[in-house]
């Protein structure tokens, strides 16, 4: 795919409705689960939700968490942190770190290699692998793969908290 700078999320393949939810959704802690095929954008569209929705609004955010221990997931909520990046979790262990964030209360942004991202399989997946996880009331699903210059993005939420 050619190297493209993205605007918005919107411009990138978000749909309006889901980009309003997740604004609305990441201001309390979430995890949120982006899943497609190598090379199909799951970074790239990690990157851009931690721009707009942290970064670009003054909320701190952290890219590192593939490198972090659990305690210092915990000394970064101390700290004021809002979101933590997971890049390419594909351990038990790294998919618990990245749940202690959200459990931290900070959102806990986590990519993983899944050939299908369509949110269906996903979620079987992600149920299978680890059921707890799947069963969460917090977790929001992202589909992520290539579609011309830009990206197809499927999402599934959560019941909204009443």
């Amino acid at each position: 795919m050619a190297s493209r700078v993205y605007t918005s999320l919107v411009d990138f393949g978000f749909k309006p409705e889901d980009m309003n939810q997740m604004a609305q959704r990441l201001r309390y802690s979430h995890v949120v689960f982006i899943a497609g095929p190598p090379g199909g954008g799951k970074t790239a569209c990690a990157t851009m939700l931690g721009w707009f929705l942290f970064q670009g609004v003054k909320r701190p955010f952290r890219a590192d968490g593939s490198t972090l221990s659990v305690e210092q997931v915990r000394e970064a909520a101390i700290q004021g942190t809002h979101g933590i990046f997971f890049n390419e979790v594909a351990t038990q262990a790294d998919l618990t770190k990245s749940v202690y964030c959200a459990d931290c209360r900070m959102v806990s942004l986590v990519t993983s290699v899944i050939a299908e991202p369509k949110v269906p399989q996903i979620f079987q997946i992600l149920n299978f692998f680890n059921p707890k996880v799947a069963a969460r009331k917090d977790l929001i699903l992202v589909g992520v793969e290539p579609d011309g210059d830009r990206f197809k993005v499927d999402c599934k939420f959560p019941p909204a908290p009443v």
